[in-house]
């Protein structure tokens, strides 16, 4: 008998150490890296453009960037899901052999960039730029589409509050609110791991919801069982559809809803929500570690404007009916 407690003793501890040792390993994984970002004051306001799908007109939102001597404007996509600010190495190592003094050294076997460019009348600097492998197809100069060029992450927001303006499609990026002609309201939010977490209550219960641009053209993305909860009474699914998330596919799921997500003190009413299927273990653990119950993309502000201040976590939703 006293072996057996010996043993059960042990097998605790061990599951112990293994559960505590994951924990560390995941935490690590999702702790973004350094924010090596330097901004100047202010952008004052950027046009919104969006990139289209077959499934939404404002699948990507896209924000215009210029590069000093270089007169072509480029783009990228504004995607808090992402903790670092990258450029897509092939768009980088193009440019540059079009326009070498004016982009950083880079070659085949470059892994980050020392780069400047201007977001309105933003400087963005930064010593270590990543350079993502991207199989995007090759620039063709001499065409009128946009040129997509890279991300821009969670790490703008880290240092500078944020307003995305969707009744004007103007994004704004600065230390200070700027004047909106009215009085407006904040309320908190989490700010982890360079996480936009807004707490919510969604049918009856407290939720923190992850504010995520990459996902742009969802309202709400959710598990299977709420997905089928939040669903209207007798609506079906509509046809399944591909998604990519970075180099993964995934498949999503649209329902209608006819519920509505109280964020203090609006409610806002939510005509989809989404399931993704296919998520990897690193993201469901992502999930977890932040401790958020849903995901929500731009589409639901599409008449609202946004403040996001992390500094001092907090947010405001401004709308026709009042802040």
């Amino acid at each position: 008998m006293r072996a057996l407690k010996i043993v059960a003793l042990c097998l605790v501890g061990l599951l112990v150490v293994v559960v505590i040792g994951g924990y560390i390993y995941f935490k690590r994984a999702f702790t973004p890296e350094p924010n090596y970002l330097e901004l100047t004051e202010t952008s004052n306001y950027v046009p919104i453009t969006w990139a289209q799908s077959k499934q939404s007109d404002i699948a990507a939102l896209l924000l215009p960037i210029t590069f000093e001597g270089i007169p072509d404007t480029f783009y990228l996509q504004f995607d808090t899901g992402a903790p670092s600010t990258l450029l897509y190495k092939r768009s980088m190592l193009a440019i540059r052999e079009r326009y070498p003094a004016y982009i950083g050294a880079i070659d085949s076997t470059s892994v980050t960039l020392e780069q400047s460019f201007q977001l309105g009348d933003m400087t963005v600097h930064s010593k270590q730029f990543k350079l993502y492998e991207r199989r995007e197809k090759a620039i063709d100069w001499d065409s009128n589409k946009r040129i997509r060029i890279g991300t821009l992450g969670a790490d703008i927001i880290d240092k500078k509050l944020s307003l995305l303006d969707f009744k004007r499609q103007l994004c704004y990026f600065g230390e200070e609110l700027p004047d909106l002609g009215q009085e407006i309201s904040f309320h908190e939010l989490k700010y982890k791991m360079r996480k936009v977490l807004m707490p919510a209550v969604l049918a009856g219960k407290k939720r923190k919801l992850l504010h995520d641009t990459g996902t742009s053209g969802f309202e709400l993305i959710t598990n299977e069982k709420s997905w089928k909860q939040l669903s209207k009474k007798g609506a079906k699914p509509e046809e399944a559809f591909k998604v990519r998330s970075w180099k993964r596919q995934l498949t999503a799921y649209n329902i209608a809803s006819d519920q509505k997500i109280n964020f203090a003190p609006l409610d806002i009413h939510l005509n989809q929500v989404t399931y993704i299927e296919g998520a990897s273990l690193m993201q469901r653990m992502g999930m977890r570690l932040t401790g958020m119950g849903g995901m929500i993309g731009n589409q639901i502000f599409m008449d609202k404007i946004l403040i996001l201040d992390c500094s001092r976590k907090r947010y405001s939703i401004v709308s026709d009916e009042g802040p």
